[in-house]
């Protein structure tokens, strides 16, 4: 089953509701045009049948950004572009080698750095949303220290199916 990314109700976009934007419906408006029910929720086969038709509740993946592309995107900095310049103004019609290599070697020195600060950031939420996910699975619907939320949930609805139907 692949995930595929949705960004509005699809009973809402087809909305008797005059066709307002999705994210302005009430609660009440969301549930009624995707027919569920607020207190009891999907049944199991309705959300196995939601799930098989339109795909799995998932936000899709962003695209990786190739090292060479973020490496020459530091240089879209004014005080690289400044350095960059002096350099290259020193080493040609100065020649200052000395200083032409120096302020090169900085902006070289400057676009790692700044690479390297950039790549911190997604390795820490990555770290830090799998630290919550442990939390929230463990917490969850008062099944402390269960792995799998999916699984959760599915024993949570199934129970509910169970009550319903006076088993």
């Amino acid at each position: 089953m692949q995930a595929r990314p949705t960004d509005a109700p699809r009973a809402a976009l087809e909305s008797q509701d005059g066709g307002r934007a999705w994210h302005t419906l009430s609660a009440a408006q969301v549930l009624r045009a995707e027919k569920v029910d607020g207190q009891r929720g999907l049944s199991s086969a309705e959300a196995a049948e939601r799930a098989a038709r339109l795909g799995l509740n998932r936000l899709a993946a962003a695209r990786a950004e190739p090292g060479w592309h973020a490496f020459i995107r530091q240089y879209s900095d004014p005080m690289q572009i400044v350095l960059l310049a002096a350099g290259v103004f020193s080493l040609f019609p100065l020649r200052q080698l000395g200083t032409g290599v120096l302020l090169v070697l900085l902006t070289l020195a400057n676009a790692a750095l700044g690479l390297q600060q950039e790549g911190k950031v997604p390795r820490e939420v990555v770290e830090s949303s799998a630290v919550y996910r442990k939390h929230v699975n463990a917490e969850i619907m008062g099944h402390p220290g269960a792995a799998d939320l999916t699984a959760v949930l599915r024993s949570s609805q199934s129970g509910r199916d169970r009550r319903a139907s006076g088993r």
